[in-house]
Order: structure tokens, then C-alpha cells, then sequence
């Protein structure tokens, strides 16, 4: 089940980020950003809906927030999509852990697009 805490501690990170700036920054914006109609960013906040976000959803917020899917289910504490991201950015641009990342982005974009076909959600 999506976790709805998850999502609004990124949102209050988000705010904060900004105001840290002096800048500000509204939910509305933050729908815009992840393009998605403020009123669907409501639905998913509102816990006593109890209704998982579609997986086209899901998949725009974690882009949005540098998060993995499975962070947002609370299936991972790994906020990255991946291990092998942290290994290069800890061991510099070593080709080859370049081309597992490439293989391993790959897969999970096509393991999304799969379950969108087949109207499942991750």
C-alpha cells in the first residue's frame, strides 16, 4: 500500500527546501511540477480515502522526488532507485558499473511499461 506519511515528509522537505532559499513553494506547485491535477495530489494525501495511486501516478512522483517506487510503498529505505547509482557516485565513472546502471534502468522501464499493459500497479 502506498504510504502517504512518505509522500508528505518529501512534500515538507520540498517546502522547506525552498523556504531555506527564501522562496516558497505551494502544493498546486508541486502537483504542476509532477503533473498531476492538485486534486488527484489531495486524494492520494487524504488518508481516509485508503486508494493506492495509479502506477503512471506513482512513477511521476518518485521521478519528481529522486525516489525509488518501492520507497514510496515503504518496501525499501533506499530513497534512490538503485544500489549500483551509489556505487558510482562513491567510485567515479567506471564503465562498467555505468553499464549495469544503463542495464538495470532499462529493465525497470520495461517492467513498468509491462505492468501499465497489463494494469497492474508496482
Amino acid at each position: 500500500m502506498f504510504k502517504r506519511k512518505i509522500l508528505e515528509q518529501l512534500i515538507y522537505d520540498k517546502k522547506n527546501e525552498y523556504k531555506n532559499q527564501g522562496r516558497a513553494i505551494t502544493r498546486k506547485d508541486i502537483s504542476d511540477e509532477i503533473g498531476i491535477p492538485l486534486s488527484t495530489l489531495d486524494v492520494i494525501l487524504n488518508e481516509s480515502k485508503q486508494i493506492d495511486p495509479r502506477s503512471s501516478t506513482v512513477e511521476k512522483i518518485a521521478d519528481y522526488f529522486g525516489v525509488s517506487i518501492d520507497y514510496l510503498f515503504g518496501r525499501s529505505s533506499m530513497m534512490k532507485n538503485d544500489i549500483v547509482s551509489e556505487e558510482i557516485e562513491n567510485y567515479g565513472n567506471e564503465p562498467l558499473l555505468k553499464k549495469i546502471y544503463a542495464y538495470q534502468e532499462e529493465v525497470l522501464k520495461l517492467t513498468k511499461e509491462l505492468c501499465k499493459k497489463n494494469g497492474l500497479t508496482i
